[in-house]
């Protein structure tokens, strides 16, 4: 599978820490160990675990990262926090999933890959806007993992200066604009 970019940025622990202010002490930041090898195409980065809504409100005065949406805060997929860890996920949605539905979007994930939560893509796009000032999916939207409590498939992107936005469509729905995007598995 052939990526656009070929650049590998790391976030460590430490980076991550001081990006959101995390409070973690220097011993609590030596346990955490060493992030993965860097991966081209990829953004390894220390997941702190957040939640969507919790992810906004650190953001909400740092930079305009998120658009000016309210329809998702008591949506399952915006509250949901996972394990804090370290993670990787391609800086750009797989190049030939564009103008495919879901179903034909899902057949090009690579084994070692997953289609990963808006949750992950939303801090990804976070900490490396903070750390780079550089926005990812800037004219682009990635089908995410998680479906909105109506059972539609949610979609994050567009940067713009409004900010990224979180929508969600149906799994046949078929746009240019709308490709897949991958983490990989540890």
């Amino acid at each position: 599978m052939s990526v656009c970019r070929t650049d590998a940025p790391v976030y460590d622990f430490r980076t991550v820490n001081e990006l959101l202010c995390l409070g973690y002490s220097e011993k609590h930041l030596t346990s955490i160990g060493s992030p993965p090898a860097a991966l081209p195409g990829y953004i390894t980065f220390f997941d702190p675990g957040w939640n969507i809504n919790e992810i906004r409100r650190y953001a909400k005065d740092k930079a305009r990262i998120f658009g000016f949406q309210t329809w998702y805060n008591d949506q399952p997929f915006a509250q949901m926090h996972e394990a804090s860890r370290y993670r990787q996920l391609q800086m750009t949605a797989i190049p030939d999933s564009f103008g495919k539905i879901f179903a034909e979007q899902q057949a090009l994930v690579p084994p070692e890959d997953e289609i990963p939560s808006a949750r992950l893509v939303l801090t990804m796009i976070a900490i490396h806007f903070l750390a780079s000032g550089e926005r990812l999916f800037s004219n682009r939207s990635v089908y995410c993992a998680n479906r909105t409590s109506d059972g539609s498939l949610v979609i994050v992107g567009g940067i713009g200066r409004f900010g990224t936005f979180v929508d969600h469509v149906e799994p046949e729905f078929l746009d240019r604009a709308l490709g897949v995007a991958v983490s990989r598995k540890f």
